[in-house]
């Protein structure tokens, strides 16, 4: 599922400037969750081996440590148990992020009744005349959406449980300390991903010559799988585009080059969806993806030599 926020850093975007007025963007949530990173995950299905692309790392006890803000996903045992405690948020003023399907989410046009992903809502009020929350995300302000829609979208979640996003602030530190520790983390961040990034490019070329050794439909839904979480809100091409937007106001040259960056990942998608299709080979496809690295490792490699400067 693509979109223009990732769903998550979105809410606890929200939450935290609501709540106690800090003011983080979806980027800083990116780097104090640990940032950039090139993560290869293999599963199987009864047709094939597949495989995910992940761009970003999400560690709750990272952004802990830098912020002082204890973050946790907490499960429900019930629908009476989640409606009590979004209810009782309600009462006491506060935002409830809580996760869904946007397969079921009316509202979202992209996915309604096409698209099954985890999906982070913000709910704001209920209306109990007419039994509908209001609710907010990363894709619309504010929205309605009645009772048993909401909570059909809430039993559905990729893990069958209903979830929600815990926030204690109790603990927060000054807003100037958690700004400069963004600053500080994104250094941090691309250099244990650049320690790692000779290895990834090594695995990601064996994967690539396993996906096109395999036939049929079996090779036709491991190239679908992976274009599907490149272009996916963790995948290389949106939390590329992160990582610009981390520099838009400190350093025009890094944004720039990492919005060409993720321009490249997207162009590398596109041409694989072509090799799916035996529209292309796979020496182009390696060339392809040799032009991507090259770009990941100079990026590195300019970042670090001017972090003093960033």
């Amino acid at each position: 599922m693509t979109q223009s926020n990732h769903c998550l850093y979105y809410a606890i975007s929200k939450y935290l400037k609501l709540s106690v007025n800090i003011d983080l963007q979806p980027a800083d949530i990116f780097q104090l969750f640990g940032g950039i990173a090139f993560k290869i995950v293999k599963s199987n299905n009864e047709h094939t081996s597949l495989f995910n692309i992940y761009g970003s790392n999400k560690n709750f006890e990272y952004f802990k440590q830098l912020t002082g803000i204890t973050i946790n996903v907490t499960e429900e045992l019930n629908q009476e148990e989640a409606l009590f405690k979004t209810f009782e948020m309600i009462k006491n003023n506060q935002i409830h992020m809580v996760y869904t399907n946007c397969f079921y989410l009316p509202y979202d046009k992209n996915n309604f009744n096409q698209t099954h992903n985890n999906h982070v809502v913000i709910i704001h009020d209920y209306d109990p005349v007419r039994k509908e929350f209001t609710i907010s995300d990363s894709l619309v302000d504010f929205a309605k959406i009645d009772i048993e829609t909401l909570m059909i979208a809430r039993q559905n979640t990729e893990q069958g449980t209903l979830r929600f996003v815990d926030i204690d602030v109790s603990k927060a530190y000054d807003p100037i300390e958690i700004i400069n520790n963004v600053d500080n983390s994104c250094v941090v961040n691309v250099k244990s991903y650049y320690e790692h990034l000779q290895a990834k490019f090594d695995e990601f070329i064996e994967m690539l010559n396993t996906l096109n050794n395999l036939e049929g439909i079996a090779k036709n839904f491991g190239f679908h799988t992976l274009a599907r979480s490149i272009l996916g809100v963790n995948g290389m091409v949106y939390t590329r585009h992160l990582m610009a937007n981390s520099f838009k106001s400190k350093n025009i040259n890094l944004f720039n080059e990492y919005i060409e960056l993720s321009n490249n990942w997207n162009l590398f998608t596109a041409n694989l969806l072509k090799l799916q299709k035996n529209k292309c080979d796979i020496d182009d496809i390696t060339s392809l993806f040799k032009g991507v690295y090259y770009g990941e490792n100079k990026l590195c490699e300019t970042l670090l030599s001017t972090e003093s400067k960033v």
